[in-house]
């Protein structure tokens, strides 16, 4: 049984030069990293995730952290350790610090994965390196990353603004009205849960308070699109190499904060002429550097035609999305409706999510969205990994139409129907972690708690996900 020491307020070591450079090859980076001094890979964007294995008795982490410390400027970890969550909140504190991630382990391989969970407006940071506790002082090789890959721009949405946090109305979250890093977790947000359910890489390029054609302020400076050559937010130095990365879908959530002026009145109108031709320029940049991608322009899940009462918004991005993809005439792009986050919460699980922080969706809200984005990225019969552009066969159309669950809802035992003889699946549950892996057309769900849990079919380069519902 493995061991874990779960320090919070005590995780702080002496900073000490780490056994393991920052520059090891066996240490596996994800997200936009700036590698120019490639002993103190720098990053600022939530997801940001760096993994290594390693035959010990624990690891301590060095890290450089640009935030100061206060409550909008500290920047949070998630740790992971041999794909266990084993700390859920590591706080970063100024300056160059040494970080105790796992102690008391059997001596034996394990992993560990650190990620950060906070947005850019906590401050950026450097990885110096890690040091092993015990045994042999040197990394071990981890499996090849996963060929699937998934990139998230987007708003505080997308970050996870406000997402720890829980109130029955908009009004009581307005007692977060600001960012406050604590409550913010990229891990539980709708991007995150998505691509963990799916089995694929993920990169989050994501601010919150910044639109696509404009932000909230009304100003047109640092937008998404002005960012997404930029390694660093904000920052043009270093350019980011986009061919380190080729996702093969990019999902979009702009457009909440570009009409958040429009409630101060219709002087304030967002252009929408403006707002959809920068969207197809944003779109074309986008496919200049990934041909072969799919896109999925999302919106909704905070919008609605009720308020502010005179704008329409939710019929006006219905609108905006459908000009899109009528523009482009391609079945590589398309729209996702998410869910409306504006719910009552009473305190029963069993009732709806409430909110989050200044009327952000709760972890809740963002389960339900991420259950909407996965129906609508399954059904566009992705082939991933692949180099070519070509649209998906008719086999890879079978084998998404076919696969069916019974019975649904179940109880004890579900049978996957139409398997394919050289497929695996994997049950996933809302969060996006897998539950268990089988390839046996019948599996005991006895053990499951009662919810919703998806089945993702893999076979070759192909997937396949629909859900069922465990009584």
């Amino acid at each position: 049984m493995m061991s874990i020491a779960l320090l919070v307020s005590t995780n702080l070591v002496q900073a000490q030069a780490p056994t393991i450079t920052a520059n090891d090859t066996k240490i596996q980076y994800s997200g936009r990293i700036d590698f120019v001094n490639p002993l103190q890979p720098t990053y600022i964007y939530p997801g940001v995730s760096i993994k290594a294995k390693f035959n010990g008795t624990g690891i301590s982490a060095t890290i450089y952290d640009y935030g100061t410390g206060t409550a909008q400027t500290t920047n949070y970890y998630k740790v992971f350790i041999d794909g266990l969550i084993a700390t859920e909140q590591l706080a970063m504190i100024p300056g160059l610090n040494t970080y105790t991630l796992a102690s008391g382990l059997t001596a034996a391989d394990h992993t560990v994965e650190i990620m950060k969970i906070t947005e850019g407006a906590s401050g950026k940071s450097s990885f110096k390196g890690f040091t092993i506790i015990g045994n042999n002082q040197s990394l071990l090789d981890l499996p090849a990353k996963t060929n699937k890959k998934i990139e998230f721009i987007g708003d505080s949405w997308t970050c996870g603004f406000g997402n720890l946090s829980q109130y029955s109305t908009g009004n009581a979250s307005m007692v977060n009205g600001n960012y406050v890093a604590a409550n913010e977790d990229n891990y539980y947000a709708w991007g995150a849960i998505t691509a963990r359910a799916l089995g694929a890489e993920y990169r989050v390029t994501a601010t919150s308070g910044r639109g696509l054609y404009r932000n909230n302020t009304g100003s047109m400076n640092n937008t998404l699109p002005l960012n997404y050559d930029n390694t660093l937010e904000d920052n043009s130095s270093p350019a980011y190499d986009h061919s380190t990365f080729h996702p093969d879908v990019v999902v979009i959530h702009l457009g909440t904060n570009d009409m958040a002026q429009e409630e101060g009145g219709s002087q304030y109108a967002l252009d929408d002429a403006a707002f959809q031709s920068t969207y197809i320029a944003f779109i074309n940049k986008i496919r200049g550097y990934h041909p072969c991608v799919n896109i999925v322009i999302c919106f909704g899940n905070s919008k609605s035609d009720s308020w502010p009462t005179w704008t329409h918004q939710l019929t006006r991005l219905r609108t905006i999305g459908s000009n899109i993809v009528a523009h482009f005439g391609s079945s590589h792009i398309t729209t996702c409706e998410l869910p409306y986050t504006a719910e009552k919460w009473t305190g029963n699980p069993s009732d709806d999510c409430g909110y989050g922080d200044a009327w952000h969706p709760s972890k809740c809200s963002h389960q339900e969205m991420s259950a909407v984005l996965l129906q609508k990225i399954n059904a566009m019969n992705i082939n991933w990994g692949e180099s070519d552009c070509g649209t998906s066969t008719g086999t890879s159309i079978e084998f998404n139409s076919l696969i069916k669950i019974f019975p649904n809802p179940a109880q004890n035992q579900i049978s996957i129907n139409n398997l394919p003889s050289n497929a695996s699946y994997k049950i996933v549950n809302t969060m996006g972690e897998v539950i268990m892996e089988n390839n046996n057309v019948n599996c005991s769900i006895e053990n499951l708690n009662a919810g919703i849990y998806f089945v993702v079919v893999t076979t070759e380069n192909k997937i396949s996900t629909t859900s069922f519902v465990k009584m």
